[in-house]
């Protein structure tokens, strides 16, 4: 009797204890989910705030100033140019780290070796952790417009990791957190940053942080269609924008560079290429430039993945060559 009385005891004082902890599990779940409610609206309205200051503060002015273009046609002049001043078009650079040159001084990137090599000046206006979504939101803002003339053609470097970044993962720029998506439904693009129910639970939680990237594997390797259309809708808008507002036809080069981050999503870039070129756009891919892997040796910086000066130094003039092949204006 005495045996089954303790053991009746433990029995109940273990479902005390395995209640508890239940409910423990529950309270935190339940935190986490009207702690992010509650931050959502906030965190929404400071996103296009923080990315407006960014935007004006860190450009990259590795560009060299058009003999025929004044400074002071430009509302917001642009921030200390570097080079000489030729008198070509000017160009346009668009991108992520790879095209700003992070982790390289202003004469070791893309932009000021394209611009010595082609005579030309180049406004880059690639920023770290940047993604189709942010190259459509800087061609809608007035101040883009403010400090870039209008550019005969535009390069858009792409890597595979842009596809990812399309889904509204976290990455950072500078010391904060930014999340920018938007979705493309009846030829209008909608912010749509917190529709995902992943998002809730993704910014500080590692185990959500898992399911989220579970999920992002298994979506992108799912809907192959849907996310390469929705990159192309991306483009065409971005070229759009700025036909727009510079009343001109331009030529548009999306530049798919081999990248180290997410080669995994090399078969989406297999499904983009020709919905882009059907579109008219112009597609150079680095791993038909050259032989030479960009995945290792001197081409690729160990310790963070990125483009080194050989790197860029190998692809330029190749890719300005091979622009001259097609004949595409640069």
């Amino acid at each position: 009797m005495n045996k089954y009385n303790y053991s009746n005891k433990f029995f109940k004082i273990m479902k005390i204890i395995l209640i508890n902890i239940l409910l423990i599990i529950l309270i935190w779940f339940l935190f986490n989910v009207c702690f992010f409610i509650y931050s959502l609206q906030q965190e929404k309205n400071l996103t296009i705030e923080r990315l407006k200051t960014f935007n004006r503060n860190n450009f990259r002015e590795t560009l060299c100033i058009d003999n025929s273009f004044s400074l002071s046609n430009l509302p917001n002049k642009p921030h200390n140019p570097v080079g000489l001043k030729y008198n070509k078009s000017p160009l346009l650079i668009l991108g992520c780290s790879f095209a700003y040159g992070q982790y390289l001084n202003d004469k070791q990137i893309f932009s000021s070796k394209l611009s010595e090599i082609n005579k030309q000046p180049v406004y880059n206006r690639a920023l770290p952790g940047y993604g189709l979504q942010h190259a459509y939101y800087q061609t809608t803002q007035e101040y883009f417009y403010n400090q870039v003339p209008p550019c005969n053609t535009v390069v858009y470097v792409f890597i595979d990791d842009h596809f990812r970044r399309m889904l509204g993962e976290e990455f950072y720029i500078t010391y904060f957190a930014m999340y920018l998506h938007y979705t493309y439904k009846d030829d209008k693009f909608i912010l749509d940053n917190y529709d995902n129910p992943f998002f809730l639970f993704y910014k500080n939680d590692y185990i959500f942080k898992t399911i989220r990237k579970l999920y992002n594997q298994f979506y992108l390797k799912n809907n192959p269609d849907k996310i390469t259309d929705e990159a192309l809708a991306y483009f065409i808008k971005i070229r759009e924008n700025l036909e727009n507002h510079w009343h001109k036809k331009i030529n548009f080069i999306v530049l798919f560079y081999e990248d180290s981050f997410n080669s995994q999503y090399t078969f989406l870039k297999k499904s983009l290429i020709p919905k882009l070129e059907s579109n008219n756009f112009e597609v150079i891919e680095t791993s038909k430039l050259t032989d030479e892997s960009l995945f290792e040796g001197k081409y690729l910086a160990p310790e963070n993945d990125h483009p080194t000066e050989q790197a860029w130094e190998l692809i330029t003039p190749l890719f300005v060559e091979e622009c001259k092949k097609r004949k595409i204006l640069l």
